[in-house]
């Protein structure tokens, strides 16, 4: 069965940051297991993945399937827990903390690995900056400072950024 959903693009705004396509699941389809029992996503690694999942998403089709497929693709490595904050991209959205787990640290942590999108990512979404920055300073506590990167945008939605550590 086909779902239509309503896409956000939350954009990297830094060199080798994904991007999140945010999924707004229509009302009678909502509930536990999505992000704020509302929303779930995509991500992706390039702007040419981003046009293919935008086209495949505009094709119709199943969105299980599309996201099945998209969620095994390969990830780039990483050495150290590279943590964004993401600002909504227009009022009323959620603040996304998107994590880049090297694979070391992610076998270490209790979450399924299931749970980590493209086997290196996860992402958790908040309705408040406050409550964002605080899951940010709460996972980077949990790991040696040498091991994480935090990034937060220098203006909002689509600015330069900056690193924290």
């Amino acid at each position: 069965m086909s779902l239509t959903v309503s896409l956000t693009d939350y954009r990297p705004y830094l060199p080798g940051m994904a991007g999140v396509l945010l999924l707004d699941i229509p009302p009678g389809r909502r509930g536990p297991g999505l992000l704020l029992h509302r929303y779930s996503f995509l991500l992706y690694c390039s702007d040419e993945e981003r046009s293919e999942l935008r086209a495949r998403l505009s094709a119709g089709g199943t969105l299980a399937a599309a996201m099945a497929a998209w969620q095994k693709l390969p990830a780039p490595e990483t050495d150290r827990l590279c943590c964004a904050l993401l600002a909504p991209p227009m009022p009323g959205l959620p603040h996304l903390v998107l994590c880049h787990w090297p694979r070391d640290l992610a076998e270490v942590t209790q979450e399924d690995p299931d749970d980590f999108n493209r086997g290196t990512y996860t992402l958790e979404a908040f309705a408040t900056l406050d409550e964002a920055t605080d899951y940010v300073a709460w996972l980077a506590s949990q790991f040696p400072a040498q091991r994480c990167r935090l990034f937060y945008p220098a203006t909002g939605a689509g600015g330069e950024g900056r690193a924290a550590t």
